[in-house]
């Protein structure tokens, strides 16, 4: 077996199967690729955060680098990434963005309202994901249009500094089965199941130390957020897991050298 093999088993929690994460993922991303698909050619031709002649905008508010959000903002993020899509690298008004949902060109026929886009957008930005930007002002008039962008380039569903799930009460219940799911697979003794959840649980703790570098080093350095700017929240997602994985073998040798030790030894 290859340590690729223990490091895929080691990752796994909970009894939770690496392949049903990385199927979830998988349906996650094609569904944002989708609507990013039709973000695309329903705003086909048009300059990037360049007033159209005769218009002028006036910035005041600029996205943060990044921001950790909770559970009930990733479930706006997922309900509205179509909003959240259009408004990578751009300042869009409430009516550029209602072009979003635009389906027949000489109705025009829109699948929603320009009272629901209000409505999302509002919802957005009471969760903070989205706020104004500033305003576009039109020459010879003084109306004005709000200007919206995204709250930060970077989304990210769990705060690195935050608790650690694996030092939770559920995380050791998920150490405890993963322990067992080991024993029985591998058809090894049963006493080794604590020796693999003491070294799942460094491995995390070794994981969780780079994933933190990593997001200081993206607020710190232009370079790595601009690597994660156009991507979505699950691709970051996974993209920063991946790191943290292999920081975690690199620094850890003996670690690995340990897992392997127990998983493989017959008495």
């Amino acid at each position: 077996m290859t340590i690729e093999f223990y490091i895929n088993v080691l990752v796994c929690a909970a009894g939770r199967c690496i392949v049903d994460g990385q199927l979830q993922i998988l349906l996650s991303s094609c569904r944002r690729y989708l609507s990013v698909l039709r973000v695309w050619n329903n705003m086909s031709g048009k300059k990037k955060n360049v007033a159209s002649p005769g218009h002028e905008d006036f910035i005041t508010s600029k996205p943060e680098t990044i921001m950790f959000v909770g559970e009930r903002q990733m479930e706006l993020l997922d309900e509205h990434v179509d909003i959240i899509g259009a408004l990578i690298g751009k300042n869009l008004t409430v009516k550029e963005i209602h072009r979003l949902y635009l389906v027949d060109t000489e109705g025009p026929t829109y699948s929603k309202t320009l009272k629901t886009v209000y409505r999302h957008l509002n919802a957005l930005e009471k969760a903070d994901l989205v706020r104004v930007a500033g305003h576009r002002k039109y020459e010879g008039s003084r109306q004005t249009e709000k200007l919206y962008c995204r709250s930060a380039r970077i989304y990210f569903q769990q705060d690195p500094k935050g608790p650690k799930w694996w030092e939770t009460i559920d995380g050791q219940r998920q150490l405890d089965q993963l322990g067992k799911l080991a024993v029985k697979f591998f058809d090894i003794p049963s006493e080794r199941s604590k020796q693999i959840k003491k070294l799942v649980q460094q491995y995390y703790d070794n994981w969780g130390q780079v994933v933190r570098e990593l997001f200081e080093k993206i607020a710190e350095e232009e370079t790595l957020a601009d690597i994660f700017g156009d991507a979505d929240i699950g691709e970051i997602k996974e993209q920063s897991r991946i790191v943290g994985m292999l920081g975690a073998i690199s620094q850890s040798p003996e670690l690995f050298k340990n897992m392997r030790k127990v998983i493989s030894e017959q008495e």
